[in-house]
């Protein structure tokens, strides 16, 4: 069995402290005046297509002169051809589409003996494959293009030596970095190139700072700063905005100063409105550091509002999406650190609902007509940063709002950084429910109580502390550990410090997460009065508060039928499978046929009709095509697995073609499906977990459901055996009789079980049984 195959890419960038990664091929196919007068014309205008962001016109004569080529096997000019395409899926940031195109071309020029565009695409596969997250397969490819014997008539050894060390320092490799740059920069020197040199220097010394490495930053920041000074080059901005957080950095509050405000000041005359976000949010970093919390709330909240347009004119890719919310998310964090009550809570919920959407989106080809739109935005924020006041920041949000209801195809389109978020959310809250929004960072951890009258923050540990006593708690559910009881009551005490007599007796709390509190099992922890919490209170946990206080999808009808997906055909030794074994090395699965039973118990429970996907049945396609009947509840029990480190994603194992063959169902494409059951049941391994970055709510196939339509999910954080499907069982039958209404039916129906669990007086009653399931929902 081999590791399952990466199906989507989640990328957490960091904050590049000056220049940035190309979105687009860095070496194009070249012409060749000896080839076919047709195809060569053919390939200019496609190339020009390209160039000018015609992306579709582009691929469609990329695509027919491909086709002619092989037709006339014409070998060199249908990789041409493929090579073109490939840069055009990289422009438009289908990055997994390219790759396969840049493979195809690679291997024919390959097999051509052509060396210098093997090497031009190994140059162009070493930005792709980080922009994929595998940074091994980057600094490969980057060094087969170093080290290229063909001639260099393109300037392409400096630019990949650039490129190596800027991998190689993303890995923490900063000697090797610092050589590869250095030599890099001189090349490019030399041949003039000076822009090149400065912005190698400037890359490194970002990176060298973020990593605490302050001597050897200076000196690749001030090589930066001087050639650009010398040379009369642009950007002197960012080489200043750099050597100021150096001296932030340092303690040097004066020349901080100084320095951010004459980088602040030179970004502003030039009109780089977007860019401007990064020196604001520098100045704000200073104002933190010295106190003055007013300029930092000043300059944290105009580098908001600045990120909050980014990511609204960000296109459709997941990649791009991603890299704006989490700079988002990065900003919200600061800004709640210095901000009033009520924006510091608003910032951070907004954040995580940005970050889910971003997560979650499908592959786009962008707004449409969204280049008047755009400078519409940008001409709006220059406006507001010109004249501070209400007046300029009310005009550039409505241009922001006319961009998104653009990317909805004029629909209206929620704008989860709208003001008034709290006010909304108290509004949803009744008289019986609490909100904890918690916001960890690496020193502290921000807990916002909000209450339909009342909001209130306290200061808890920092994510590392938290994460400690996390895990400690779940080894101790997981083992049967003798200090199950005093870990579960210490994580109580710390997560829930000082909340208010009038709070603690609600008995409905909702939870808005970062990690690492994804992974806390609340039902087991103990309260003050030795009672586990499920036995008190009835929990949920919402994506966000913004996307809870939106209340977006309706009502479910709890009268329709009940979908069970369960003991898929895993491997081709299982007596089901039909047909000759698959060939190749291809993931497979042990049979789960216990999953079998539990769909057949559950729907006994719910005790309505029902449609049972098991075997070569329980496919993709069969279990959408049963979710088009709308369905009250779909119950899903099969494996969860994950894919590889740079995709964390949880994804559900199907069946394939029924030979054997596996099949996985992705959190892209989930949300991508417009369903809305009432009930989403995953009961996997770690069906409600997934990796997240900062910012983007708990992940995994749970909100992917939500964003689908669904109104609530029920999953696992482990496995639990659930053999005579007692807890599915006492679960659903507590659904079907609860009398309340849809956004806590769920809720209360898990809690009821759980408290069923814990009277039998057995190995159910333990937690490592009824403590792994969790809901989600926003409504």
């Amino acid at each position: 069995m081999r590791t399952v195959i990466t199906v989507c890419c989640v990328v957490a960038l960091s904050a590049l402290l000056s220049g940035g990664w190309q979105e687009r091929a860095e070496w194009s196919a070249p012409s060749d005046p000896s080839g076919s007068a047709d195809l060569e014309e053919l390939l200019r205008l496609a190339t020009e297509h390209r160039v000018a962001a015609r992306y579709g016109e582009a691929m469609s004569l990329f695509d027919e002169g491909h086709r002619l080529a092989v037709e006339r096997r014409a070998a060199r000019d249908a990789a041409r051809f493929e090579w073109g395409r490939a840069d055009t899926l990289f422009s438009r940031q289908r990055y997994r589409d390219a790759l396969v195109s840049y493979l195809n071309a690679r291997t024919a020029l390959e097999n051509l003996g052509e060396a210098a565009g093997v090497c031009a695409v190994d140059g162009n596969l070493a930005s792709l494959y980080r922009h994929l997250s595998d940074q091994e397969a980057a600094i490969e490819a980057a060094r087969r293009a170093a080290g290229c014997p063909a001639p260099d008539t393109q300037g392409r050894r400096r630019r990949i030596l650039v490129t190596l060390g800027l991998l190689e320092a993303e890995q923490g490799n900063f000697e090797s970095a610092w050589e590869a740059v250095a030599e890099g920069a001189a090349e490019a020197d030399l041949a003039g190139d000076t822009d090149l040199a400065a912005s190698a220097w400037d890359n490194l010394g970002g990176r060298l700072l973020e990593a605490g490495r302050l001597d050897q930053a200076e000196a690749a920041l001030l090589a930066g700063y001087r050639l650009r000074k010398l040379h009369g080059l642009a950007k002197v901005e960012q080489s200043l905005r750099n050597l100021g957080i150096l001296a932030l950095e340092r303690g040097d509050f004066s020349r901080a100063r100084g320095l951010l405000d004459l980088a602040v000041g030179l970004a502003e005359s030039r009109q780089t409105s977007i860019s401007n976000l990064h020196f604001y949010e520098a100045r704000g970093r200073l104002g933190a550091a010295g106190g003055d919390l007013g300029a930092a709330r000043r300059d944290f909240g105009t580098a908001l509002e600045l990120a909050r347009n980014q990511w609204a004119g960000t296109p459709g890719s997941r990649f791009a999406r991603e890299s704006a919310a989490v700079q988002l998310n990065r900003i919200a964090r600061r800004y709640a650190g210095v901000a009033h009550l009520r924006e510091g809570f608003e910032a951070i919920e907004e954040s995580r609902a940005v970050s889910l959407a971003a997560h979650l989106a499908s592959p786009g080809s962008g707004i449409p007509g969204e280049e008047p739109l755009l400078a519409a935005l940008r001409e709006a924020e220059v406006a507001m940063l010109r004249a501070a006041g209400d007046e300029g920041r009310a005009a550039m949000r409505r241009a922001r709002e006319r961009l998104l209801r653009a990317a909805g195809g004029g629909e209206p389109v929620p704008d989860h950084t709208a003001s008034g978020l709290l006010l909304r959310v108290q509004e949803r809250l009744g008289p019986d429910t609490v909100l904890f929004s918690f916001s960890p960072s690496e020193s502290e951890t921000w807990r916002w109580t909000v209450t339909s009258t009342s909001l209130r923050i306290h200061k808890l540990p920092g994510a590392a502390v938290l994460g400690s006593n996390v895990a400690a708690l779940r080894e101790a559910i997981l083992s049967g550990g003798t200090d199950l009881e005093e870990r579960a009551a210490a994580l109580y005490a710390t997560l829930f410090a000082g909340i208010a007599p009038g709070e603690r007796s609600k008995p409905r709390w909702l939870l808005s997460l970062d990690a690492p509190l994804f992974d806390v099992p609340f039902a087991a922890l103990r309260e003050e009065r030795g009672r586990y919490l499920a036995e008190s209170v009835s929990l949920r946990i919402v994506s966000s508060a913004a996307l809870y206080s939106l209340a977006l999808s309706p009502p479910p009808d709890w009268g329709g039928p009940f979908v069970g997906l369960g003991d898929p055909i895993y491997n081709a030794a299982d007596p089901r499978a039909r047909g000759p074994a698959p060939d190749g090395d291809l993931p497979e699965f042990a049979r789960l046929p216990g999953s079998g039973r539990e769909i057949e118990a559950a729907a006994l429970a719910w005790g309505g009709r029902a449609t049972l996907l098991k075997g070569p049945s329980a496919n993709a396609p069969l279990l959408r095509q049963t979710l088009a009947a709308g369905p009250s509840v779909v119950h899903v029990a099969a494996h969860v697995v994950r894919g590889s480190a740079a995709d964390a994603n949880a994804l559900i194992a199907l069946s394939g073609d029924g030979r054997g063959t596996v099949t996985f169902l992705s959190p892209v494409e989930i949300a991508a499906w417009r369903v809305a059951p009432g009930l989403v049941v995953l009961n996997g391994c770690g069906s409600g977990t997934a990796a997240a970055s900062p910012g983007t709510g708990l992940m995994g196939l749970t909100h992917s459901w939500l964003m689908a339509g669904a109104g609530a999910v029920l999953a696992t954080q482990w496995p639990t055996p659930d053999e005579p499907g007692v807890f599915f069982a006492r679960f659903y039958s507590h659904l079907r009789s609860a009398p309340t209404g849809p956004g806590w039916r769920v809720a209360d129906a898990l809690q009821a079980a759980q408290r069923d669990m814990l009277q039998f007086g057995d190995w159910r009653s333990e937690p490592r049984y009824w403590a792994a399931f969790l809901v989600l929902g926003n409504d």
